[in-house]
């Protein structure tokens, strides 16, 4: 059988990452291929003796020791909220732990690994890629490289960053990523064939996402879901109120710091919150998505940032709605909000072509 290795950002605080480390698991597997995911460590990252502590802590099981050094630094419910997530990542990511960056240790990893999978999430964006070495697969052969929809996260690269881009991708073929302004940088510092795929997680059914959702506790039996990453503004907060007159539900707010409950909530508690939601109300690109796969109508909002301005953060939600023409889900001043409770349109045929897109990408594997 045929094996990858999944280089991706290893974020426990994140329901995307999380989720779209699962789905790309997901679809190899169904695909008939053995894979795990790869937390490693850098030989050129700052922290590297840090990551080396915590990736032994991770991989002889030693959990409560992570517990106490994440409570002492950042509190118990991020702490707690924490374990969810690690035990989210034991029990579906099938993770292999290497805190050593020795030679000999990769050579090992290159010969066991038929393909190195690196994506989906924003691995290149300039502020996370402290570990160039590593999400650009440097330590194996170009021919075992693969890009499963990564993303630079911002449309403009600095000139220095953009020549680690250019000679880290030397020499690759072919490359895949997540939004068409990445698309643009990379045909301008590579000679590689440049195909724009969907996120990982909308290729996954919806009866495949039931199997791993998790009835969070205290949560109603029928709600509006509030997931925002965000500030909520006056305005946001107006239609908020319009849409729960309309609805007639209790307000459930997944990762709400106020609510001990629901901020200890994991991966498989946020995709339960949007597949049992009445409606859903977000800034969230991952909550959209969901609610495509489990039909729900929802309404996104811009993300703002501490100031309360728009964050220059919608390009990918814009490119999915428009995917599935959505737009008029987005929220602007003066809309119809009496049109929101409308059913969604099916996205059963989307949805497919999206999944045949990929598995034309990805049809040497």
């Amino acid at each position: 059988m045929r094996k990858i290795g999944i280089i991706t950002i290893p974020d426990y605080n994140n329901y995307g990452n999380r989720l779209q480390n699962y789905a790309v698991k997901r679809y190899f597997e169904n695909r008939g291929l053995e894979v795990e995911t790869l937390e490693m460590n850098d030989k050129g990252f700052s922290q590297r003796k840090a990551r080396k502590i915590k990736l032994y802590l991770k991989k002889y099981h030693l959990t409560f020791i992570a517990f106490v050094f994440e409570m002492l630094s950042k509190g118990r419910l991020t702490a707690l909220r924490y374990l969810k997530f690690e035990k989210f990542t034991r029990k579906y990511l099938n993770c292999r732990y290497v805190p050593k960056w020795e030679d000999e240790v990769l050579s090992k990893i290159g010969r066991e690994y038929d393909y190195i999978v690196l994506g989906s999430d924003q691995i290149w964006h300039p502020h996370v890629n402290t570990t160039p070495y590593l999400f650009f697969a440097q330590f194996t052969e170009i021919e075992k490289r693969r890009f499963f929809s990564p993303s630079f996260g911002v449309e403009t690269l600095s000139k220095d960053y953009a020549e680690l881009v250019r000679n880290n991708l030397k020499g690759i073929k072919k490359i895949s990523i997540r939004e068409e302004a990445g698309k643009e940088i990379l045909e301008k510092l590579t000679d590689a064939s440049i195909t724009v795929l969907c996120d990982p997680t909308l290729l996954l059914s919806q009866e495949e996402w039931s199997r791993i959702a998790k009835r969070p506790k205290q949560i109603p039996d029928e709600y509006i879901l509030s997931y925002f990453l965000g500030p909520i503004s006056p305005k946001y907060d107006e239609v908020s109120k319009k849409i729960k007159q309309l609805i007639q539900c209790d307000w459930y707010r997944i990762a709400d710091k106020k609510s001990r409950e629901s901020f200890i909530t994991g991966p498989s508690e946020f995709v339960y919150a949007i597949k049992n939601a009445s409606f859903v109300i977000t800034d969230s690109f991952h909550a959209v998505v969901f609610s495509l796969i489990f039909g729900k109508p929802f309404l996104v909002c811009s993300r703002l940032n501490e100031n309360g301005e728009p964050a220059g953060l919608d390009s990918r939600i814009d490119l999915l709605l428009s995917m599935f023409g959505m737009e008029e889900r987005k929220y602007s001043e003066g809309m119809d909000i009496k049109k929101l409770q409308d059913p969604l349109r099916d996205c059963t045929s989307i949805l497919h072509e999206q999944k045949a897109k990929v598995d034309r990408y990805f049809n040497d594997i």
